[in-house]
């Protein structure tokens, strides 16, 4: 809803620097005039239907507990001549059409059902990982992950906007595009150090889920509100990313996956930039039994190899 409200060529509405000394220092203030605004548009669009207005507008809950609805000619579609919006429940769908709970008959020439999807992320299949753990059965209440790309327990089991991804920080494209670098960081630990199988500690889980939990109480989705981000009758448990995409994006392209601590900057050969090596997360299963096994023949390929700096750790004083 949002590109049609903005400036000449895609710029943000130029406010003068008295409107916002006025809505710096009345924060109460800026609150109603960007409430009035947001109510004041929806009911501009719903003119021709002022009584429709009265039941769709949202009043238990704020801007951002959930998508906003009013899409492009979203709410014009509703209040038009060709439309009528019905709110009483359908209790027989009969040969000719439906009948309401009210007793109403509706005559229909295609009856649609778009009553949603399943958004709880429960697979509908067996998914099966280590001792006969199923997917299905450890999402079943809440669909816990770490970091929204592996679950404890599922070996080399990745996702692209699980549950907790940050999908609801603008476009998805970019997240995916972030988690999609964070697993392929994971891929090239396991062509290079001779890796079997890496799965998150479930500890390590618990603590994402903490810090989610805690971050959430202090943001807008925790509203009573529904939503397909959302768990619960009024939505009490918001699977979205415990940040900003900024957030995620520091999170995702450092992984947790070593013991220690390390910020140095690797060799100019590089493309990953500074090794940051923290606590460790996963539990890990190598080929080769031992994990040094990688080590090889004691020499690294720029031993043999031309036209590289072989001194490259020695700096300038």
């Amino acid at each position: 809803m949002a590109p049609k409200y903005a400036g000449e060529g895609g710029s943000n509405f130029q406010y003068n620097e008295e409107q916002k000394k006025r809505f710096s220092e009345n924060p109460d203030e800026y609150l109603e005039y960007r409430k009035a605004y947001v109510t004041n548009e929806m009911k501009r669009k719903l003119q021709k239907t002022p009584e429709l207005a009265k039941k769709i507008i949202p009043t238990t809950f704020p801007v951002g507990c959930r998508r906003p609805n009013p899409g492009h000619g979203y709410l014009e579609a509703l209040s038009g001549d060709k439309s009528d919006v019905v709110f009483s429940k359908i209790a027989e769908i009969t040969e000719e059409g439906v009948v309401y709970e009210d007793g109403t008959a509706q005559k229909l020439d295609v009856l649609i059902c778009g009553t949603g999807f399943d958004t709880s992320f429960r697979p509908k299949f067996p998914f099966v990982g280590k001792d006969g753990v199923d997917l299905r059965d450890v999402f079943e209440v809440v669909p816990d992950t770490y970091l929204s790309t592996m679950v404890p327990d599922f070996p080399n089991y990745f996702m692209l906007l699980g549950p907790f991804a940050p999908y609801g920080h603008g476009s998805v494209i970019p997240a995916i595009e972030i988690l999609t670098r964070n697993i392929a960081m994971c891929l090239q630990k396991f062509q290079t150090q001779n890796i079997k199988t890496m799965a998150p500690k479930k500890e390590a889980m618990a603590d994402f889920r903490e810090h989610r939990d805690l971050f959430m109480k202090k943001t807008v989705f925790v509203s009573p509100c529904t939503s397909w981000y959302k768990l619960g009758p009024k939505g009490e448990t918001v699977l979205m990313w415990p940040g900003s995409r900024l957030h995620s994006v520091d999170i995702l392209m450092n992984p947790r996956w070593e013991v220690g601590e390390q910020n140095e900057p690797l060799p100019p050969f590089c493309t990953l930039g500074k090794a940051l090596i923290k606590l460790q997360d996963y539990d890990w299963e190598y080929l080769m039994g031992n994990r040094f096994s990688y080590w090889g023949n004691g020499f690294s390929t720029m031993d043999v190899e031309k036209d590289v700096d072989k001194a490259w750790y020695i700096e300038a004083v």
